[in-house]
C-alpha cells in the first residue's frame, strides 16, 4: 500500500512515529464489495504495483505521485 511514514524526536527526547494510508477511488470490484456499486462513491488503499514500490520509496514526489494515477 502506498503510503508516507514520518519519524520525529520532541523536545523531551521521545520519538513520535507516524504513518497515513493513501486512498483513491475505489475500483470496480470495491465499489461492489462495498455495497455502493451504484454511486462510485467509495475509496481503496492504493496498491502500488512491485514495479513502483522502488519509485515510491526513492523517486521523487512527481514520480511517487504518479505511482498513484496508473
Amino acid at each position: 500500500m502506498a503510503a508516507p511514514w514520518d519519524a520525529f524526536t520532541k523536545e523531551d527526547g521521545s520519538v513520535v512515529e507516524s504513518c497515513a494510508v493513501i486512498t483513491v477511488p475505489a475500483n470496480a470490484v470495491m465499489n461492489v464489495i462495498d455495497g455502493i456499486a451504484d454511486t462510485n462513491d467509495g475509496r481503496m488503499p492504493a496498491i502500488l504495483t512491485r514495479e513502483d514500490q522502488e519509485v515510491w520509496l526513492h523517486g521523487t514526489v512527481e514520480e511517487a505521485y504518479a505511482c498513484l494515477t496508473h
